[in-house]
C-alpha cells in the first residue's frame, strides 16, 4: 500500500473527528445560525403580517423590530467569533458570549410574544403565541447537539414562556365551575405543543448520535475502499512492471494474463500466450520430464510449488527459470486462478557451472599434487634407503677410524637430507589442505614429557638446562599426539638451537570447560631472541630472522611454518613474545575434547631378537628393488631366520601360499601387482584355507598418514617407512608374538 493512502485516510479521519469535537460542533452551530438567518426571518415576517392583519399594525412592526434586534445581535457576535477562530480552538469567553447572545435573542422572542398577547383581545392570541414559542423551542433544539449551552439557554427561556402561558390559561379555568371553553382548549393545545417539542428534542439528540456513528462508518468504509483500490492499482503496477515474469492461469491451466517481462524474457506476446498451456508453449526438448510432471501435477492439484525448469524461448534458445506457483482461492473456497512468478536464473546457472568446473579443476590439481607428492616421496626415499642402509651395513664391518667417520658422515648427512625432504613434503600437504590429523585419546602430560626426554641429550650437549613444568592431573584428551609431538619437537629444538647459555623451560597450563580442555603449552628460552620487526616473518616458509642466523645455525626455515600450520589445523595457534638478546617465549594454544577413556600405554618395543629367538623363523621379503633386497637380507642374516625373496606381488602371493612364511615384509610399489593387492589376496587365501595368518609388514617410501590407513584397511599388521631403520625392522620379527599395535598400525 502506497504512503499516500494512509495519509488520505488519516486526513479524512482527522477532519471528521474535528467536526464532531466540541470546538468543531460549536463552529458548525455558528455557521448554521448564520446560514439559516433568512429562513428564520421569513417566519418572523409571517408572524408579523398575521398580527398586523388580526390585531394592530403598530404592534406588528414592534414585534418584528424586537425579533430583528435579537437576531442581529446574536448573528453579529457569532460572525465575529467565526472571524477570530475559523478553525478553532474556541475560547471559553467566546462560548460564554455566544450563550449570552442566545439568551438575549430568546428573550426578544419572549418579549415579542408578550407584545402580541397584549395587542390581542383577551386570550384570542394565546394558541398563536404558543405555536410560535414551540417553533422557537424546536429551532433551539436543533442546535442542542452542536452548542448545548446556547441551546439549553434558548429552550429554557422558551419553555418557561410556554409554561407561563399555560398558567395564564389555567387560572381562569380554576376560577370557573368546570373545565370547558376556549381556555381549556388552549391549555390542552399548549400542553400538546410542549410534549411534541420535548419529544422532538429527544429525537434530535438521538438522531445526532446516529448521524455521527453513520459518518464514522461511512468514512471508514470509504477509506477501506480507497485503500483496496490503491492496493489493487499498485499490485497491478507491480505485476505489470516487475522484473520477474508473471503468468496467471485459470482452472484448466490455460493462460489468461501475462506481464511485459514475460514477453521480454520469452519473446511471446500476450496475444500469443493467452489461451495456451504454459508447458506446451515453453517446455524444451531438454526440459527434465520429472520437473515438467511436478509442474503439471501442481496445476492439476491446485497446490503451491517452487522449482527450477529449463524453458524454451520463441527463438528456440533455452533459458533457466525459477518458477513459483501459487493457487488463489475465493471466499467460497473455490479455485479462481494460479499465479506463476518466474525468474530468469540462466546467469546463476552458468556461474554454478563455472564454479563446478573450477571446483573440479581444483580437485584435479589437488589430486595431481597428491600424486606428485607420493611420487616424490617414493622416488627420493627409495635411493635414500640404499644410501643410508648400505652406509649402516658398511659401518658394521671392520673399518679404520677414518672409514668409520666417513660412514657416520654419510649416515648423518642422509638423515639430515631425509628430514628436509620430510619437512618439504609435510609443508606441501598442509598447504594443499589435505586432512592429516588423527583423533585418538592420549595424555598431554605424557606427550610433553616424552618430547622433553627426547630433547634432553641435545640440551646436555650444549650445556644448557631443559626443564618441564607439567600438570600431572590433566585429563586425557582426543587429538593427534603425533602431530602435537612434531610441533613440540620443532619448538623445543629451536629453543635449544638458538640458546647458548641458560635454560629452556616447557610449561603446561590446562583448564577444563565442559567437554573440552583449553591447553597452553609455553616454550621459553634465554637465547638470542628475535627482533620485533622480524617476528611475523619467521613463520614464513624458508625464512629465519636474518641471513647470519642461517649461516650460523643452519636449517631450512620450515619448522615454524609447519608448526603453525599444524597448530591451526588442530584448531589452535602459536604466538610469540620476544626481544633481541633477551630470549623468546612461544605459546601453543589448543582446545581439545575430553577423552572418555585413555588406552593403556603400549608395551615397550623389544630390541632385536637374539639369533636363537628368530632361529627357523620363515621370513618372506617382497621387494622389486635389488638394492633394497640386499639391504633387508643383510639386516636379517644375523638373526637366524630363514629368508626368501619375491620380486613382485604375484610371486609374493605364490610364495605365501606354498611356503607359508611367518613374517612377510611387503613393498607397496612393485610392478604388476602391488603390495596392497598382494596382501589382500594373501589374507583371502588364509581365510579360505583356515590357516594361521602371517605377520605382514608394509615397506614403503610413501610415509603419509593415508598410506598408513590404507595399509591397515588392506590387512597389514605393521608399517615401516623407508629409509629403513634396522632396529625397527628387527623388532618386527616379534610381530607374531605381539599385538599389531606395537608395530605401528
Amino acid at each position: 500500500m502506497g504512503p499516500d493512502i494512509p495519509d488520505q485516510f488519516e486526513a479524512a479521519r482527522a477532519t471528521e473527528e474535528f467536526r464532531n469535537t466540541p470546538d468543531g460542533l460549536f463552529l458548525r452551530y455558528c455557521r448554521g445560525r448564520l446560514r439559516s438567518l433568512a429562513q428564520r426571518q421569513i417566519l418572523t415576517l409571517t408572524g408579523g403580517l398575521a398580527i398586523a392583519a388580526l390585531a394592530d399594525g403598530a404592534a406588528a412592526i414592534a414585534v418584528i423590530a424586537i425579533v430583528m434586534i435579537g437576531e442581529g445581535v446574536d448573528c453579529l457576535v457569532l460572525r465575529e467569533i467565526l472571524r477570530r477562530t475559523p478553525i478553532g480552538p474556541v475560547t471559553r469567553g467566546a462560548r460564554i458570549l455566544a450563550t449570552a447572545t442566545a439568551a438575549f435573542q430568546a428573550l426578544t422572542i419572549v418579549a415579542a410574544a408578550c407584545l402580541t398577547l397584549r395587542s390581542a383581545e383577551g386570550s384570542t392570541a394565546d394558541f398563536f403565541v404558543a405555536a410560535f414559542l414551540a417553533s422557537a423551542v424546536i429551532n433551539a433544539g436543533l442546535s442542542l447537539p452542536h452548542s448545548p449551552a446556547t441551546g439549553i439557554a434558548r429552550v429554557a427561556i422558551h419553555m418557561s414562556a410556554l409554561l407561563a402561558l399555560s398558567v395564564r390559561n389555567l387560572v381562569p379555568l380554576l376560577s370557573e365551575t368546570g373545565v370547558s371553553g376556549r381556555h381549556g382548549y388552549d391549555l390542552v393545545g399548549i400542553a400538546v405543543l410542549m410534549i411534541m417539542a420535548t419529544g422532538f428534542l429527544s429525537f434530535v439528540r438521538g438522531a445526532h448520535r446516529r448521524q455521527i456513528d453513520y459518518e464514522h462508518a461511512l468514512i471508514d468504509e470509504k477509506a477501506r475502499l480507497q485503500t483496496q483500490e490503491a492496493r489493487a492499482r499498485q499490485l497491478a503496477l507491480v505485476a505489470e512492471h516487475a522484473n520477474d515474469s508473471v503468468v496467471i492461469t485459470r482452472g484448466d491451466g490455460r493462460i489468461i494474463w501475462v506481464n511485459e517481462t514475460f514477453t521480454r524474457i520469452t519473446g511471446y506476446s500476450a496475444a500469443e500466450a493467452i489461451g495456451s498451456v504454459p508447458a506446451d508453449l515453453l517446455n524444451a526438448p531438454q526440459t527434465d520430464p520429472a520437473t515438467a510432471r511436478r509442474l503439471a501435477e501442481a496445476h492439476r492439484d491446485k497446490r503451491p510449488l517452487r522449482t527450477e525448469v529449463l524453458n524454451r524461448r520463441k527463438d528456440g534458445s533455452v533459458i533457466w527459470m525459477e518458477t513459483s506457483l501459487t493457487p488463489i482461492f475465493g471466499a467460497d473456497g473455490r479455485h479462481t486462478m494460479t499465479i506463476a512468478v518466474e525468474r530468469d536464473i540462466s546467469s546463476m546457472k552458468e556461474r554454478e557451472a563455472e564454479l563446478a568446473r573450477a571446483r573440479q579443476a581444483a580437485e584435479d590439481a589437488g589430486n595431481a599434487k597428491a600424486r606428485f607428492l607420493a611420487t616424490m616421496s617414493h622416488e627420493i626415499r627409495t635411493p635414500m634407503n640404499g644410501v643410508i642402509g648400505m652406509a649402516e651395513l658398511l659401518r658394521d664391518g671392520p673399518l679404520t677410524p677414518e672409514q668409520m667417520h666417513a660412514a657416520d658422515t654419510i649416515i648423518d648427512s642422509g638423515r639430515a637430507l631425509l628430514a628436509i625432504i620430510n619437512d618439504i613434503l609435510d609443508l606441501a600437504r598442509l598447504q594443499s589442505g589435505k586432512p592429516t590429523l588423527r583423533a585418538l585419546p592420549f595424555s598431554v602430560t605424557a606427550c610433553i614429557a616424552g618430547v622433553v626426554d627426547l630433547m634432553r641429550p641435545l640440551a646436555r650437549e650444549k650445556g644448557i638446562a631443559l626443564c618441564a613444568e607439567l600438570v600431572p592431573s590433566v585429563v586425557p584428551v582426543v587429538g593427534d599426539d603425533g602431530r602435537l609431538r612434531q610441533v613440540l619437537v620443532n619448538l623445543v629444538g629451536n629453543a635449544i638451537k638458538f640458546t647458548d647459555a641458560g635454560r629452556v623451560t616447557v610449561r603446561l597450563r590446562a583448564r577444563r570447560s565442559g567437554g573440552t580442555v583449553k591447553l597452553a603449552i609455553v616454550v621459553a628460552d634465554t637465547g638470542i631472541g628475535i627482533p620485533e620487526n622480524r617476528q611475523e616473518q619467521i613463520f614464513d616458509s624458508f625464512t629465519q630472522a636474518d641471513g647470519d642466523i642461517t649461516r650460523r645455525f643452519g636449517g631450512t626455515g620450515l619448522g615454524l611454518t609447519i608448526s603453525r600450520l599444524l597448530a591451526q589445523e588442530m584448531g589452535g595457534g602459536i604466538s610469540l613474545r620476544s626481544r633481541a638478546g633477551a630470549g623468546s617465549v612461544f605459546r601453543l594454544a589448543l582446545s581439545l575434547p575430553v577423552a572418555e577413556i585413555l588406552p593403556a600405554a603400549p608395551a615397550p618395543t623389544q630390541g632385536p631378537l637374539p639369533t636363537a629367538t628368530a632361529q627357523g623363523l620363515r621370513v618372506l621379503v617382497a621387494e622389486d628393488n635389488a638394492t633394497n633386497r640386499l639391504i633387508v637380507g643383510r639386516m636379517l642374516e644375523a638373526t637366524g631366520a630363514v629368508v626368501t625373496f619375491a620380486e613382485d606381488g604375484q610371486a609374493a602371493v605364490a610364495s605365501a601360499g606354498s611356503w607359508r612364511p611367518d613374517v612377510i615384509f611387503m613393498d607397496l610399489s612393485m610392478p604388476g601387482m602391488g603390495g596392497l593387492e598382494a596382501t589382500r589376496r594373501i589374507r583371502a587365501s588364509e581365510r579360505a584355507a583356515a590357516r594361521k595368518p602371517a605377520y605382514v609388514v608394509a615397506l614403503t617410501a610413501n610415509a603419509f598418514d593415508e598410506d598408513r590407513r590404507a595399509c591397515a584397511a588392506g590387512g597389514f599388521d605393521a608399517f615401516l617407512p623407508k629409509p629403513l631403520n634396522r632396529a625397527e625392522l628387527l623388532a618386527c620379527l616379534t610381530g607374531p608374538r605381539q599385538s599389531p599395535a606395537a608395530n605401528g598400525l
